[in-house]
């Protein structure tokens, strides 16, 4: 393969009512065309969050309640601190770190990433979500 490069599936989790508190990833090597690689990404979004372990937001991330304040942030409220990139940081640190020093590829400074929404279903299942609505 051809343009190999480090690219990235991101999750994160919404609950009940819109808020997220864990975000998830996994790292895949992949060569060809950037439209290829999305749609290599995209074969794996409704799968590989299974299988990718759970992450806290970044420490920065914090909402207040009357209760006190927690890591967490409203779907709404994401746009209006940066976009969805902002869930990500920590994440992006870590799996950088997790890459061998020798290793040929480095992690980019800006991964072609796909961001999917997860959410539980009736069953409560974790699943896809992409027509959320809270």
């Amino acid at each position: 393969m051809n343009n190999q490069e480090i690219i990235v599936n991101l999750w994160y989790l919404i609950d009940e009512l819109g808020f997220i508190n864990e975000v998830r990833g996994r790292m895949y090597i992949v060569g060809g065309s950037d439209d290829e690689k999305l749609r290599y990404l995209h074969n794996y979004t409704h799968t590989d969050f299974m299988i990718s372990s759970s992450h806290k937001l970044p420490e920065t991330i914090k909402t207040n309640f009357e209760d006190g304040t927690y890591n967490v942030i409203h779907y709404k409220d994401m746009k209006i601190s940066g976009g969805e990139g902002v869930l990500f940081g920590d994440l992006f640190n870590e799996m950088e770190k997790s890459i061998s020093p020798t290793a040929i590829l480095k992690f980019p400074a800006d991964p072609l990433t796909v961001i999917t929404p997860l959410s539980e279903n009736d069953e409560g299942i974790l699943a896809p979500s992409f027509t959320k609505s809270v």
